[in-house]
């Protein structure tokens, strides 16, 4: 019950928080086995993204590349805290709704107090009008994702 409270006060924040883009439609599930993901969807075609190393036990994560009259499509900051160890699972998908627009670089920029996690994009991708992305992070008691998403 109180996961399902403090989902709901940050996905609360992140509504009344208004913007001149879209955010990210996303779901977060702390889950017993991080490998569910490919049970629940067989079919999916996962794409790992390589990690860059960054200070303050940050990650950073890129793929595709800024073009000439690129803007941001979408953005999103979450930050969960938990009192004790647990697999996180955050699931990210773009457009919320709709067509979106052409999407030419994603940078996700990762926290969290372990070394084990990895980004995925599961669906969608560069040049296509819609992404979806999957983010893990295993026996974390903190964990924090800022994505940026540009296109045109």
């Amino acid at each position: 019950m109180a996961r399902f409270i403090a989902l709901a006060c940050v996905l609360l924040a992140a509504c009344a928080v208004a913007s001149e883009f879209d955010q990210f439609d996303s779901t977060v599930e702390v889950v017993d086995n991080i490998n569910t993901y490919l049970v629940d969807n067989p079919d999916a075609e996962l794409i790992e993204l390589q990690a860059q190393s960054m200070p303050f036990a940050k990650t950073r994560y890129t793929f595709g590349q800024r073009v000439n009259g690129d803007r941001v499509l979408a953005q999103r900051n979450d930050n969960f805290n938990y009192g004790r160890m647990q697999d996180v699972r955050l699931n990210l998908n773009y457009p919320q709704w709709g067509v979106g627009a052409i999407v030419t670089y994603l940078e996700v920029i990762l926290e969290y107090n372990s070394n084990m996690g990895k980004l995925y994009i599961v669906g969608g991708g560069i040049g296509q009008r819609s992404i979806k992305l999957v983010m893990e992070a295993n026996g974390v008691t903190h964990f924090a994702a800022s994505s940026t998403l540009w296109g045109y």
